[in-house]
């Protein structure tokens, strides 16, 4: 049983769908300004802990071909840092529309398999997001001991189920079990094409697969890098629980959190938003009801 791992990044590509549902009105990824800002949060948050990964994958990081050049040079030279990682620069003068975008990634992938491949596995992760530095070792380890032990004979997914989320204006860290999270990992027979990018991972039971679920804490950060609070926070004691030294030794992120301004923001910014929000839908069901009951 010979697998392969694959890492699918995507950066700035042209595709429509996405371009349509961020509501720009031009394309912003050749932008000078969009790519500074965007490869600088990629070197600092997400590429650290992938350059300390403990198992043999190969990382595709798609970005669009009107990348200017002297960016596609800036990110040509992380292969020193990080071996595994492989810029692939799509071709996409005109934009990618959705029903292309299986075939596009396939192709990328299926053009690097190895002879010998009989399973791959195709993991996501978003450019402004960090994994575990040990989670590519966990996802290959559900993945070998699910097919070694006759579990499944067909593709099936890998959820990394338990994560974190970091509010960056705020200090504001927060553990959190998500099956449906953006770090999911497709395993397939070499003979079918799908992979990773090619669903919504909030829609992920609609594949029907098997899911094989990692219980390790702390396999993903994801980071938002606003003040937007719709981001699926659920307010829990658990908020906070993040040192700057787990962070280093977790996600390989040297950053001073101040816990402090983490809990005041919890308290007493994101704690009341979240209570006055479920009293409110608390408030309409009983009205519901009383409408009902008046009406019998």
């Amino acid at each position: 049983m010979r697998i392969q791992h694959f890492v699918l990044t995507r950066f700035n590509v042209r595709f429509a769908f996405f371009i349509n549902q961020q509501g720009h009105g031009e394309w912003p990824g050749a932008d000078p300004a969009y790519l500074d800002r965007r490869l600088a949060f990629f070197e600092k948050y997400c590429l650290p802990a992938m350059k300390r990964q403990t198992v043999p994958f190969r990382w595709l990081v798609f970005f669009s071909c009107l990348t200017p050049e002297a960016y596609k040079e800036r990110v040509r030279a992380y292969v020193r840092e990080c071996p595994s990682f492989e810029p692939v620069f799509v071709e996409d003068e005109k934009p990618i529309e959705g029903s292309d975008m299986q075939e596009t990634f396939y192709r990328y992938v299926g053009e690097r398999l190895d002879a010998d491949a009989e399973w791959v596995v195709t993991t996501r992760i978003d450019n402004d997001d960090a994994f575990n530095v040990q989670a590519l070792a966990w996802i290959r380890q559900s993945a070998e001991e699910t097919l070694s032990e006759g579990r499944a004979s067909g593709a099936f997914l890998v959820v990394l189920r338990h994560g974190n989320v970091w509010l960056l204006a705020h200090d504001f860290t927060q553990a959190c079990s998500w099956m449906g999270n953006h770090f999911l990992s497709l395993v397939c027979p070499r003979s079918d094409r799908r992979q990773v990018l090619s669903f919504d991972h909030r829609r992920f039971k609609d594949l029907g697969l098997p899911v094989v679920v990692n219980p390790k804490e702390h396999a993903w950060l994801e980071i938002v890098n606003g003040t937007n609070l719709g981001n699926g926070f659920r307010p829990s004691f658990r908020a906070c629980r993040m040192t700057s030294r787990e962070l280093r030794d977790n996600f390989a992120i040297d950053a001073d959190l101040s816990r402090m301004r983490g809990l005041r923001f919890y308290w007493l910014r994101y704690l009341p938003a979240r209570i006055s929000r479920r009293l409110r839908k608390m408030a309409k069901r009983l009205a519901a009801s009383g409408a009902k009951s008046g009406s019998a």
